[in-house]
C-alpha cells in the first residue's frame, strides 16, 4: 500500500513532485473521482542548473483507466488552482473542478479535508512508472527518482511499531 498521504505536507509533496495521481471519494456520495498533477516540464528532466516547475496542470477522469483530461492549472507562487484558457467549459467539468478545488483549497491552508478519502494511484509521484518495490509503494515515489531529489527514504517511512498484546 502507497504511503498514507495523511497530513496537508505529504498530500503537498506529492502533488508538487511532477506526477501525482490521486483517487478523491467523497463519503456522502461515494463517489470517486480521479486527478492527475503533472508539473509543466515533468517530460524534460531536470538539469543541474533547472529549477523545478512553479506551474502544475491538473487532469482529470471518470475512471483510472479512462485518459485523463485538462482541467486547470496550481500556480506554486501563489498556491492557486484556477482554470485557464484551454480548460474546458465549466458546465461539463463542474463536478470534477469543485471537487479539486475543494480538496486543494483545504491542503494548500494546511488543513485536511473532513467528508473525503484520498489517495495516490499505484504510480510514482515523480515520472509516471509503476511502482513495484515495497518501500517504494509505501512512499509513493521510485528509488532513482528519491535520489535524484536526495530524498532520504527512511526519514519518510514511519518507523514500525510492535503492537501491545
Amino acid at each position: 500500500m502507497i504511503e498514507s498521504l495523511n497530513t496537508p505536507a505529504k498530500i503537498q509533496r506529492a502533488i508538487f513532485a511532477g506526477n501525482c495521481s490521486l483517487s478523491i471519494r467523497s463519503r456522502k456520495s461515494r463517489v470517486t473521482l480521479f486527478f492527475n498533477i503533472k508539473a509543466a516540464n515533468y517530460r524534460r528532466p531536470l538539469g543541474k542548473d533547472d529549477r523545478p516547475s512553479d506551474v502544475f496542470y491538473v487532469s482529470y477522469s471518470s475512471r483510472e483507466d479512462i485518459p485523463y483530461k485538462y482541467l486547470g492549472s496550481i500556480f506554486k507562487g501563489d498556491g492557486n488552482f484556477k482554470r485557464t484558457r484551454k480548460s474546458p467549459p465549466y458546465m461539463l467539468t463542474a463536478r470534477y473542478f469543485e471537487a479539486f478545488d475543494w480538496f486543494w483549497d483545504h491542503v494548500k491552508n494546511n488543513k485536511l479535508p473532513a467528508g473525503a478519502d484520498w489517495d495516490q494511484v499505484g504510480s510514482c509521484c515523480a515520472c509516471g512508472r509503476p511502482l513495484t518495490d515495497p518501500l517504494s509503494i509505501r512512499i509513493g515515489m521510485g528509488p532513482t527518482c528519491r535520489a535524484e531529489r536526495d530524498i532520504d527514504e527512511y526519514s519518510l517511512v514511519e518507523p514500525w511499531q510492535p503492537s501491545l498484546i
